[in-house]
């Protein structure tokens, strides 16, 4: 009985090494992030939860981020403005060992570099630290 229990722990530690981890990349693209929280941080550790300053048309936007690098954001189903583009979109791309996300989008102000805080199936988070030492950290959940 021993030896079958010890075959059976190490060919379920075989399997398990040979499960393919999912890249980042994998992780964050083809799916759509719907923001759900933006903290503003000043210089002296003071926090703003600027998500509840926004309307209720701006809590249903979210990001999609394509394999092939594309970016696109959307409006969600309440436009604030339905003068404006349903979606926008342009490109993103890791840097900085994929600690950083880079955005650009001309059409929309979630541009910019982010430092990749979490990222996992279902949530994202990411910071970005602007010259005078404020920061402002997102997050997102898998919709």
């Amino acid at each position: 009985m021993k030896i079958s229990g010890l075959w059976a722990l190490g060919a379920l530690s075989w399997l398990s090494a040979c499960t393919k981890q999912e890249s980042k990349s994998q992780v964050l693209s083809g799916k759509d992030w719907l923001l759900t929280d933006v903290t503003a941080t000043t210089p002296a550790a003071a926090t703003a939860d600027i998500y509840a300053q926004f309307s209720r048309c701006d809590q249903d936007d979210f990001v999609r981020f394509d394999a092939v690098g594309a970016y696109h954001y959307d409006e969600g189903r309440s436009r604030c403005d339905a003068s404006t583009p349903q979606t926008s979109t342009g490109s993103w791309r890791f840097s900085a060992n994929e600690n950083i996300i880079s955005i650009v989008n001309p059409n929309s102000s979630f541009s910019g570099d982010f430092r990749l805080e979490e990222l996992s199936a279902t949530s994202l988070r990411l910071s970005q630290t602007y010259s005078s030492g404020h920061r402002m950290t997102f997050r997102l959940t898998r919709r």
